[in-house]
C-alpha cells in the first residue's frame, strides 16, 4: 500500500512538472512573438524602409530577446494614377470601412510588402519567425517600381 501510495505522488510530481514546462515554453513562444510584432511595427512606422529596403537588427530587450528585421520584401506593384487611363477615376483609391475616403494620387505605385521577423531568446530557446503584410503607396520618384 505504502509503494503505491509513493508511486502515486512521485507520478504526480513529475505530471506537473511537465506541465509546469509546457506553460513556460508557451510563455516563451508568447513573449518572443510579441517582441517580433513590436519590431515590425517600428519598421514598418516609416516608409524609407520600402523605399531603400535593408535589413533591421533590434538588440536584446530587457528579458534577453534579440529580434532581426529582414529586409522588407516587395511582392506586388501595381502603377496607380496618370494620364494614361480612360479611366474617369484613376489616380482615385477608395478605402472600404465605415466610411469611404477617396484619395488623389497623381502617380505612383500601390505596392505590396512582406516583412519578416525573427525573434530568438537564448537563455530559453524561443525562437519565433513573424510575417506582416504591408500595403503602401509610393510615389514615382521613390525610385520606380518597387518590385524586381
Amino acid at each position: 500500500m505504502l509503494v503505491l501510495l509513493t508511486m502515486m505522488v512521485v507520478s504526480a510530481l513529475l505530471l506537473s512538472n511537465t506541465n509546469s514546462k509546457a506553460v513556460g515554453n508557451m510563455q516563451y513562444r508568447a513573449e518572443a512573438t510579441a517582441a517580433a510584432q513590436s519590431a515590425i511595427e517600428t519598421v514598418i512606422s516609416s516608409s524609407d524602409k520600402f523605399t531603400t529596403p535593408a535589413p533591421t537588427v533590434i538588440a536584446s530587450d530587457a528579458r534577453g530577446i534579440s529580434v532581426t528585421v529582414a529586409k522588407p520584401e516587395c511582392t506586388k506593384a501595381v502603377p496607380i494614377g496618370g494620364d494614361d487611363s480612360a479611366d474617369p477615376n484613376a489616380g482615385t483609391l477608395q478605402q472600404s470601412g465605415t466610411t469611404t475616403v477617396a484619395t488623389t494620387v497623381a502617380s505612383g505605385y500601390l505596392s505590396y510588402w512582406d516583412v519578416k521577423a525573427t525573434a530568438e531568446n537564448l537563455a530559453t530557446g524561443a525562437k519565433v519567425e513573424v510575417h506582416q503584410g504591408v500595403k503602401l503607396i509610393l510615389p514615382v520618384g521613390a525610385g520606380g517600381n518597387p518590385c524586381p
